[in-house]
């Protein structure tokens, strides 16, 4: 038999769950109770391994075989996306425009501020964290700010004439997640339409297309109408990769580094 349950009570029920998470994240802030410590580069946050541990299995591993007893260390990641990883874990949430300088792209012909033009930039450098430590959630957020912030940036003057930016902006996407994540890959192919005849007259567009095959099947895909269902070779070339520092031996590779030649997912 089902169960009831009000709207009354679900009013309470999201109520209490915002006030439960506005209390831990009090605790994070003022460093009370605090059990464990992530590190990035020279910077330091305290946090809770129940909090941490609970949204993350890479981390939960981490925490249970740490390098260093009681860090967990996150040295390849860039730091103001490992905070805001961390602010997301307390809160479910994260900020998408930022300034951050180790984004540089050509601004030429953007009147936005910075942080509005790196919006998907910062989505996709979420989305790709999500997928790397398997806080699904953090996925599923930044897959759907991303789609928001594409689609804010795609009615500018600039989409279509910053060749660095869509460059960048794609780019990230396809380097960033593995073959069989079609999340972000889906988003940027479903809106090639809108930028391609414009794009594809830029060198920097058709280099992107040579070097990265699987964005030319997507396009196709796209102007066919439906998936061709072409053979797909189990490696793919990409620039840098991450792994020559951390290797994942108990995933499949799907990437080739051109730097290190080594394969990784």
């Amino acid at each position: 038999m089902p169960i009831f349950i009000s709207k009354e009570l679900v009013a309470i029920v999201r109520q209490h769950h915002k006030s439960v998470l506005k209390g831990i994240f009090k605790l994070f802030k003022d460093s009370h109770f605090c059990d464990s410590t992530i590190r990035c580069k020279s910077t330091e946050w305290r946090v809770h391994r129940v909090v941490v541990c609970s949204q993350s299995t890479i981390l939960n591993g981490a925490c249970s075989n740490p390098i260093e007893e009681g860090v967990i260390v996150l040295d390849d990641d860039l730091l103001p996306f490992v905070e805001q990883m961390i602010i997301f874990l307390y809160t479910l949430n994260y900020e998408s425009k930022l300034d951050i300088p180790e984004i540089s792209i050509n601004m030429e012909g953007a009147t936005d501020e910075k942080s509005m033009v790196i919006a998907p930039l910062v989505d996709a450098h979420m989305y790709a964290l999500g997928g790397k430590y398997r806080i699904w959630r953090l996925k599923e957020l930044s897959k759907e700010k991303f789609i928001d912030s594409l689609e804010s940036a795609s009615k500018q003057p600039y989409f279509k004439t910053c060749s660095d930016y869509i460059v960048s902006v794609i780019k990230l996407v396809y380097d960033s997640t593995p073959h069989a994540d079609r999340g972000l890959r889906d988003v940027i192919k479903s809106t090639s339409k809108e930028f391609m005849s414009s794009w594809l007259k830029l060198s920097d567009g058709r280099d992107l297309l040579r070097r990265r095959p699987q964005l030319a099947l997507d396009i196709c895909d796209q102007i066919h109408g439906h998936p061709l269902n072409l053979p797909w070779p189990r490696t793919g070339r990409v620039e840098q990769c991450g792994a020559c520092l951390q290797k994942r031996n108990d995933l499949r590779a799907l990437y080739l580094c051109e730097e290190c030649d080594l394969s990784y997912l």
